[in-house]
């Protein structure tokens, strides 16, 4: 359906040859999997990927590849013109990501706070440093995992690479020095709980109809599960007023709830309201 370059360009005086195999071989899965994530996040779980790599160049360490959406696109922002973030493509929402981990300076966030009339939030950093990003981008960065996955993304730099540079069809739309990429790690929540609330599409995978009401959704290409805590919903589903089947997409009120549980991180979804349909 449709073709699109994106690179890791690593410019320095460096080779492929410089980096362990073992190390290569968890960047090029680094690279596979965050652009697999991105596009979860962005067109839906459904929408069928092929990435090739074009080439690793020699003089610098180059990851240039072609993705092409083959089907089942079904754009997700899009359909929430609230929430549509001027993001068009996989390379932007890679470096909304990117540009996320390195405000937080490989740090947990010390406060996430919501902004204005709830669709973005505030992430404070260990400096006291504020950026301001809509809540889907901190949500999906977080439950996407991408700090985990950036992590092997240093090992350029530790062999001697100046930059990363985030490429969209040929020309840069990003630069990250050794030290923005160093910093790239997990979001882990300490301290106090992290509670936010978005506008979300989830694809209903499981509804349980008894008991607590706890579903299993996906959110781009994450499983998730929720509490429906819309009594209102749940009545009409019950009574046979709402109908839906497995596949689905049911718009939300999404609110997440994280904290910290001893040395684990516990992450709770609650659906305080459907939206669509209704």
């Amino acid at each position: 359906m449709g073709n699109e370059q994106i690179a890791l360009l690593f410019k320095g005086n460096i080779h492929p040859i410089d980096i362990p195999i073992e190390h290569t071989i968890k960047i090029l899965r680094s690279y596979n999997s965050i652009i697999r994530r991105a596009s979860g996040t962005l067109y839906g779980s459904q929408t069928k990927l092929d990435i090739r790599l074009e080439h690793v160049q020699s003089g610098s360490f180059d990851l240039s590849g072609i993705i092409s959406i083959i089907g089942g696109l079904q754009p997700i922002f899009p359909m929430l013109p609230a929430i549509s973030l001027g993001i068009e493509n996989i390379p932007e929402l890679i470096k909304k990501w990117f540009d996320l981990l390195k405000h937080l300076k490989g740090s947990p966030p010390v406060q996430v706070t919501q902004s204005g009339d709830g669709t973005n939030v505030q992430v404070t950093n260990r400096d006291g440093q504020v950026t301001v990003v809509h809540g889907n981008i901190y949500q999906s960065c977080v439950i996407a995992d991408v700090g985990s996955l950036a992590q092997a993304l240093q090992a350029p730099i530790q062999a001697g690479a100046k930059s990363l540079n985030l490429m969209r069809e040929g020309k840069p739309i990003a630069e990250y020095s050794p030290e923005d990429v160093k910093s790239f790690s997990p979001i882990k929540i300490v301290g106090e709980e992290v509670d936010t609330e978005i506008d979300a599409i989830l694809l209903v995978v499981s509804p349980i109809l008894e008991g607590e009401g706890v579903w299993r959704f996906k959110y781009g290409s994450m499983n998730l599960v929720a509490k429906i805590q819309d009594v209102k919903y749940l009545e009409k589903v019950l009574n046979g007023i709402v109908s839906f089947k497995h596949g689905d997409r049911i718009v939300v009120r999404l609110r997440t709830l994280q904290r910290q549980h001893g040395a684990k991180l516990m992450t709770t979804h609650y659906v305080t309201q459907v939206l669509e349909p209704k």
